[in-house]
């Protein structure tokens, strides 16, 4: 009553005052539920959200089992699990962060766990921290850092004992791109 402008629910429960067995009266009592109404509707909100964004992580799961197959036919399973898991650090991050922008710095370490003890030795990360990347690019870009790390272990700077690997970025001077060098 003291907020006329705002909208709120209310759950009425409406039962008979009773006098020498006859109906006298009617009596009621109103409950004020707008905030279990306004939590409910989160919720709802929620998981439409969340039935969106699991149907978009099946589509690039099977994305990545077709292309895997097509090119990885003859180790299939690690190297798709291995993909899997880039994926999954990639989510992990997202989830920590309510699935807002997230720091460059924070999805190339999501994608060198196997690595951490080389990061500031031999393998140097260059470039500001406070470089953050929408969440709808952090999945395919997590993916390109894994393959790039795949591919220094394989062939690179990771598949010696001597090797040093730099991953630099920044940000164009109107801000309009991000150049990442591996």
């Amino acid at each position: 009553p003291a907020r006329p402008s705002e909208r709120r629910y209310w759950k009425e429960h409406f039962f008979p005052i009773r006098s020498a067995g006859r109906v006298s009266g009617l009596a009621a009592i109103v409950e004020d539920v707008t905030e279990a109404r306004k939590a409910q509707e989160t919720i709802d909100a929620l998981l439409h959200e969340l039935n969106h964004r699991s149907k978009n992580l099946v589509s690039l799961i099977l994305a990545i089992s077709r292309q895997t197959a097509r090119s990885r036919p003859d180790d299939f399973l690690p190297v798709f699990q291995s993909r899997l898991e880039s994926m999954s650090a990639a989510q992990d991050l997202l989830v920590r962060r309510s699935w807002q922008d997230i720091e460059l710095e924070a999805l190339v370490r999501s994608q060198l766990p196997h690595f951490a003890e080389l990061i500031g030795t031999r393998i140097i990360l260059r470039g500001a921290p406070d470089v953050v990347i929408p969440a709808s690019a952090a999945q395919s870009l997590a993916l390109a850092f894994h393959e790039l790390t795949t591919n220094a272990v394989k062939y690179g700077a990771l598949s010696n004992e001597a090797g040093k690997l730099t991953i630099a970025w920044q940000v164009s001077a109107d801000g309009t791109e991000l150049q990442i060098v591996w």
